[in-house]
């Protein structure tokens, strides 16, 4: 996790630990009730999507 990115899922790392990258996916999940703008919304939800979708393949193939 790289300290200082303004938009949570900047700071997600695929080689981060799993426990790190959930912190992260929390972050970018509360920042979704925060942000007014509809647009950045849509893209935040849909990277969050595909960031889960990325980390349970990772894990369903055997990884930490």
């Amino acid at each position: 996790m790289t300290i200082g990115d303004v938009d949570p899922e900047d700071a997600y790392d695929a080689s981060d630990p799993i426990p790190t990258r959930l912190f992260v996916i929390g972050q970018i999940i509360d920042a979704l009730d925060r942000d007014p703008d509809q647009n950045r919304r849509r893209i935040r939800r849909a990277e969050v999507v595909r960031i889960l979708a990325a980390l349970t393949a990772e894990v369903v193939a055997g990884g930490d």
